[in-house]
């Protein structure tokens, strides 16, 4: 893992941006990957002979553009995600996989905003209350979905009824639940 070389990028209109600026071009050029880590902010503001809070407004800037993640206490990272912006796998090729956030990518051409307004409003056209589904689920599971378990069940396990049965969204809650 190597160490970036802080710069700013001289076409940028205010060294902020020029910094960003400098961090996405390497990205792109394969100098920084996804996982990498950038000095610490004192660090580049002293090889920059800048304000920190010119470097905290870039670290700012980057991650507001996917471009960096930052850890509090841990530093700056190279955002996992940098490679969809890009297209290359080349851009995470010998690093690990972090599988430590569920940040699947978003898909290009989809206006989700109108999507999810549109599924709202399906939802409240069924006939339910749309604010049954923006509710806590009942710790156990559900009533119905406990009774599908038990005659599920029914043919492996004798005298199981539905009031026996947990039903969770996989071992982690099972597991805090019990």
């Amino acid at each position: 893992m190597s160490m970036w070389s802080p710069r700013i990028d001289t076409n940028a209109r205010v060294k902020y941006i020029g910094i960003v600026d400098a961090i996405e071009a390497d990205i792109k050029n394969r100098l920084l990957k996804p996982g990498d880590r950038l000095p610490a902010q004192r660090l580049i503001a002293d090889a920059l002979s800048v304000d920190l809070t010119t470097v905290t407004r870039a670290i700012n800037e980057a991650a507001r553009r996917g471009l960096v993640e930052t850890q509090r206490g841990n530093g700056c990272f190279i955002a996992q995600t940098t490679f969809s912006h890009y297209n290359s796998s080349q851009l995470i090729e010998g690093k690990p996989l972090d599988l430590s956030m569920n940040n699947p990518p978003i898909p290009s051409g989809l206006n989700l905003e109108k999507k999810i307004s549109e599924a709202i409003s399906e939802l409240s056209q069924s006939g339910i209350s749309a604010s049954h589904h923006l509710c806590y689920q009942e710790t156990a599971g559900h009533p119905d979905d406990r009774e599908a378990g038990q005659q599920w069940l029914s043919s492996k396990l004798t005298g199981l009824n539905s009031d026996q049965l947990l039903i969770s969204s996989g071992a982690h809650s099972a597991l805090f639940c019990l």
